[in-house]
């Protein structure tokens, strides 16, 4: 076979299987685009399309990088410059490209390559197609209109986001009725998904999820706003393009209509609803869904992992035929999700350009949620202002020059507030949205194409006629900077790479950490050494040896050269050992416990000596035989011997069921012991090896009663029996038994076994060789799964570290730093001195282990002694109290203090709905009265409310008692989970 595309097939199928990561083609692209002359070259461009994976078109020599001279910037990512001459050599390879065209090293492979294509021009389109296609070719985005490179901060993560379900970065979009919002967003998105006009206006929240994946798939789901879990789309799950948006429309009447069924009709079955639902297009009347948002799911090679977020648009009044409180109801729901929202994604605010920021309700609710450090300000519709300058014919009018222009130019320069702006830390841009089609209520992709060719047109035309009236004042490349939805998409690239930097990665890193913890902490608790089975550790081994050079290296720690080390004989000898000294530890335990005062042992052989006691007689009657019914012969009446060997055999039974009892016992006992064993290495897990010991050590004769057992319990009875008196009576005669004696005798008997073969036992078990498929833990399928995601997990903050470097080994307690535009830094606060020598508690030595009970209680003794006199106020009882602290000490590691220091303090407990922000939830007694009959009630609190209410001094304590009682308090360490009451923000 060759070694080219047919390679590239071979590849693609099965390595991204193991890797869990698919492949990407680079093409690198010389000086002279020589490239594209070669025949092989094509022939892997065309088969990556076809395998779509994800392609990078690269020059070499690289061209010149900017250096870092922003001060305010230091982190920022140098960025390649594409040289201008390569715009004109794309453009030679659009006209000249043609496969027959293209050279070898080897004619035979020109002739072979061309052979096999059946439609040479169909074979060329599609090369074009690739390569040039406005939206996604290869080279079209080395043209000078173009930014190179879009999300290449999160473009190397790949999926992550789907495949370790990470939360990807959010794009909200947020603005008044009819300010070109959604026309906006499809702009942006190239997805004809969201209304337009005032009939199909935005009733809902509607989500654009973009995500990589291997194969192209557009879905549309519907999303519980409380629960976050998708539901399938009432009318199709996988869509067609051509066909999603009216499945949109129609998505979202139905949703809105249920929503207002149920509220008219509550407590009523799915069925009803389903029934009763009207599916008439939406009326002005209409109101809005509230609780259910429209999911869009991209999921393509060449796609972001980005989530990009249409709110409805914020209603100034209601209209005739409108709902009243549409304009309250449509700006609770823009707020909340907002708030949610809010430390987590970047807002796009559209303002048209015509009026001032200041006036917008989408700037107002940006200020009163405080959004202004994540925000970028979009002012559209500049056309309106000026009229279509692409006509050849229209000119800038005076007003324009006068009075709008310098006005949005101040926005866009942030250079005061003259212009009626709001500031926002990410700016403003200039947008035209010029609709070619407007009777129609929905956009169609050639439709977008059209718009943004007009709109570059436009902008070039604004710049020039804009920098002739101003002379030297204004700076054509400046203004083209900031204007156009490819400006746009320039901006949100930047602000997400900027949020992703300083917020997604240490979120994501913290999360990831946590989470291997966690994984680690369950991974242990199922026992060491390891003794997986041979098929596992072969599977991880192939998976680490899979791995890219530059990978392994991060992601192969002390897991994987252990799990190397367990591949050889020496591992199952360590576990055997282990395993044996343990067996024999328990039965050493397991004996000295049975042979103590009032242990099995002792109970068994008093049960041993009542049972004797009863089956023997205390006399043998020997008399004479009756024969009412006839002589018949010899009758044994006087055999002596005979009946002394039918009570020798009682004796022996009941020593025999003596011996079986104990085994029993001990049987039961170990297998408790072993199943209940909390030692690290929880050799229970060993079943089969623990099977294969007892069965080794019960069913060997030396566990029965030794060979000389019984004969040698006759030897020791014999006397007895045979020293019997024998007395003469009327019928016959009567032999007289010592039977306190004989179960004397017996008794002695039997400890001397329990002595002599049970007390081998712990020898034995760790003398006793087993086969080598023993010794496998019933855990190992558990076991495999918790070290793959080990695996992956160490993948992902490989990945991470490839993509970012050292930004994502930096240690997760440290804080991002704030933005020039961020507020002061806030001061903590503060905690009042202790009163008295507290007591200490001894850290764990591993940092993320829970407390013991001991130290749980020792470290709620600590902090007793720096609770403000205020705390006994919140509680009825000392003991309510003392359960709070106690459950602050469970959900907080071990060796931590949320009390000194200034690392993070992570809580381990419950959180709130989002995931986001610590809380606890506070059991409270209440006494029976003649009007109630008493109980418990539980409150939840927010974590760090709750610390600043038990231990802040008064200062601290009366700032943070001005701010809203129902949010939580900021921490100044951006963690929301982290409860050092030192990171608490003071207003």
């Amino acid at each position: 076979m060759d070694k080219f595309d047919s390679m590239m097939a071979k590849l693609d199928q099965e390595v991204p299987q193991v890797i869990q990561r698919k492949l990407s083609h680079v093409i690198v692209v010389d000086e002279s685009f020589e490239v594209f002359s070669r025949i092989w070259v094509m022939a892997e461009i065309a088969k990556a399309q076809e395998l779509e994976l994800n392609q990078v078109a690269m020059l070499f020599p690289p061209p010149e990088r900017l250096n870092v001279t922003s001060a305010h910037d230091p982190q920022k990512k140098r960025r390649s410059q594409v040289p201008a001459k390569a715009a004109l050599e794309v453009a030679r390879v659009r006209e000249t490209l043609d496969i027959r065209n293209c050279k070898a090293s080897r004619q035979e492979d020109v002739d072979a390559i061309l052979a096999s294509i059946p439609d040479v021009e169909a074979f060329n389109e599609r090369l074009k197609e690739v390569l040039f296609n406005e939206q996604s070719g290869l080279l079209e985005t080395w043209s000078a209109e173009r930014c190179a490179g879009f999300f290449d901060v999160i473009d190397p993560l790949k999926d992550l986001v789907a495949v370790e379900q990470l939360t990807a970065p959010q794009v909200i979009m947020l603005g008044q009725e009819s300010t070109g919002k959604s026309t906006l967003l499809e702009r942006l998105t190239g997805l004809p998904i969201f209304p337009r006009n005032a009939d199909l206006c935005t009733r809902a929240l509607i989500k654009v999820r973009l995500r990589r994946g291997e194969t192209r798939k557009l879905k549309l789901l519907v999303q519980d706003m409380q629960s976050q879990e998708d539901e399938p789309s009432a009318f199709g799950e996988e869509l067609e393009l051509k066909d999603l948006g009216n499945a949109v429309m129609k998505e979202m009447t139905r949703q809105v209509r249920l929503e207002a069924l149920r509220s008219e009709s509550p407590a009523q079955s799915e069925k009803f609803y389903a029934q009763h639902v009207r599916e008439d297009p939406l009326e002005p009347s209409d109101g809005l869904c509230t609780k259910k948002l429209l999911v869009v799911e991209l999921i393509s090679p060449k796609a972001p992992n980005l989530d990009v977020v249409d709110c409805p648009g914020l209603v100034a009044a209601a209209a005739l035929g409108r709902p009243e409180n549409v304009a309250a109801s449509t700006a609770q729901l823009v707020r909340s999700y907002a708030k949610k929202h809010r430390h987590s994604a970047l807002f796009v605010v559209a303002v048209k350009a015509s009026e001032q920021p200041n006036n917008s309700l989408a700037m107002r609710l940006v200020q009163e949620v405080g959004l202004e450090r994540c925000a970028l300000g979009v002012l559209t519709m500049t056309d309106i202002l000026t009229g279509d300058l692409t006509d050849g014919t229209t000119r800038l009018h005076s007003t324009f020059l006068k009075h709008h222009g310098p006005r949005l130019l101040q926005l866009l320069k942030a250079s005061n507030d003259q212009g009626g702006g709001v500031h926002l830390s990410l700016g403003y841009t200039l947008t035209a949205l010029h609709d070619v089609c407007e009777d129609r209520g929905w956009l169609s992709l050639s439709r977008v194409d059209a718009m943004a060719q007009w709109e570059q047109r436009y902008f070039l035309q604004l710049a020039k006629q804009w920098a002739a009236a101003n002379g030297d004042e204004l700076d054509p490349n400046f203004l083209l900077e900031r204007c156009s939805c490819n400006s746009l998409w320039r901006h949100i690239k930047d602000a997400v790479d900027q949020f992703v930097r300083e917020n997604w990665l240490v979120n994501t890193m913290s999360k990831v950490r946590q989470e291997e913890q966690e994984i680690r902490r369950q991974e242990l608790a199922l026992g060491l050494p390891r003794a997986l089975a041979p098929a596992h550790l072969a599977e991880l081994r192939r998976q680490g040896d899979l791995l890219p050079g530059t990978l392994r290296s991060v992601v192969e720690t002390e897991e994987m050269g252990r799990l190397r080390s367990e591949s050889d004989s020496s591992s199952s000898r360590q576990i055997q050992d282990l395993f044996g000294q343990h067996m024999a530890k328990c039965l050493r335990d397991l004996l000295q416990k049975a042979w103590a005062a009032g242990g099995v042992f002792g109970e068994v052989a008093g049960e041993l000596e009542k049972r004797l006691m009863s089956c023997l007689p205390e006399e043998l009657p020997l008399r004479c035989p009756s024969f009412k019914s006839g002589f018949t012969g010899k009758t044994d009446a006087f055999n002596l011997p005979m009946h002394l060997e039918a009570c020798m055999a009682k004796v022996e039974q009941q020593m025999l069921d003596a011996a079986a009892r104990v085994k029993e016992h001990l049987k039961e006992q170990l297998q408790k012991v072993l199943k209940e064993d909390a030692t690290p290495q929880r050799l229970g897990r060993l079943t089969r090896a623990a099977e294969r010991v007892q069965h080794a050590l019960w069913s060997n004769e030396r566990h029965e009663p030794p060979e000389d057992f019984l004969p040698g319990l006759r030897e020791l009875l014999a006397p007895l029996l045979t020293s019997a008196r024998v007395a003469r009576g009327e019928r016959g005669f009567a032999v007289k038994l010592d039977r306190e004696q004989v179960t004397q005798r017996c008794s002695l008997h039997f400890h001397r076994f329990l002595d002599e073969v049970l007390g081998e036992l712990p020898v034995r078990a760790l003398q006793m060789a087993l086969p080598e498929d023993c010794w496998v833990e019933d855990c190992s399928e558990e076991r495999m799964l918790l070290l793959g995601r080990l695996l992956k997990l160490r993948l992902v903050q490989a990945r991470l570290t490839e993509s970012f470097g050292e930004e994502a080994s930096l240690r997760e307690s440290e804080a991002p730093e704030p933005s020039a535009s961020a507020a002061p830094a806030a001061s903590a606060a503060a905690v009042p001195k202790s009163p008295a020598t507290a007591a200490t508690v001894a850290s764990a030595s591993v940092e993320g282990l829970r407390r013991t009970p001991e130290q749980v209680k020792a470290e709620v003794e600590t902090w007793k002694g720096y609770l403000h006199e205020r705390a006994d106020e919140y509680f009825d009882s000392p003991e309510e109290l003392e359960g709070v602290l106690t459950e602050l000490a469970e959900k907080t590691d071990a060796g931590s203090d949320f009390l000194k220091g200034d690392a993070d303090v992570i809580w381990r407990g419950e959180r709130n709905e989002e995931n986001v922000e610590a809380m606890l939830h506070i059991r409270r007694l209440h006494r029976a009265t003649t009007s109630s009959p008493g109980g418990a009630t539980s409150t939840a609190s927010y974590v760090n409310r709750l610390l600043a209410a038990l231990f802040a001094d008064d200062q601290a304590f009366a700032e943070l008692s001005r701010l809203p009682r129902a949010e939580p308090l900021r921490m100044r360490c951006g963690k929301q989970l982290c409860v050092n009451i030192n990171h608490i923000s003071l207003p």
